[in-house]
């Protein structure tokens, strides 16, 4: 499997989401974890599980919660910044995410005006 394909992402369903969640498959929680910071209204419920995987062992996997919390700022406008930027620094004192979390902190910054 190329991970380099387009692949459509498409809303999903609280359960369907927390099934693929649920899976061992690094690629599917990422693609879920992207999808629903995309397209779920439920910042809160997103957040959560974002926060989850931003400890989890696949650098792909923490790199989709990263992305989830940036997308999801941005589409709702909404999030807990006193709770994520400070989890997303954590995350930032490994150079792989140093950038990703930065460009994430930029999105809330400049979408979320209240926390």
């Amino acid at each position: 499997m190329s991970t380099n394909k387009y692949v459509e992402l498409e809303p999903v369903s609280h359960a369907e989401a927390d099934n693929r969640l649920s899976s061992s498959d690094q690629y599917l929680i990422a693609r879920t974890l992207i999808v629903i910071g995309l397209y779920d209204e439920d910042w809160r419920w997103v957040q959560q599980h974002a926060l989850r995987f931003l400890s989890h062992d696949s650098e792909i996997v923490i790199s989709a919660a990263i992305l989830s919390l940036a997308h999801t700022a941005r589409v709702n406008r909404s999030i807990d910044k006193n709770v994520i930027v400070p989890a997303l620094q954590a995350v930032a004192a490994d150079p792989r995410f140093r950038g990703k979390v930065q460009d994430a902190i930029d999105d809330i910054e400049m979408y979320v005006k209240h926390s």
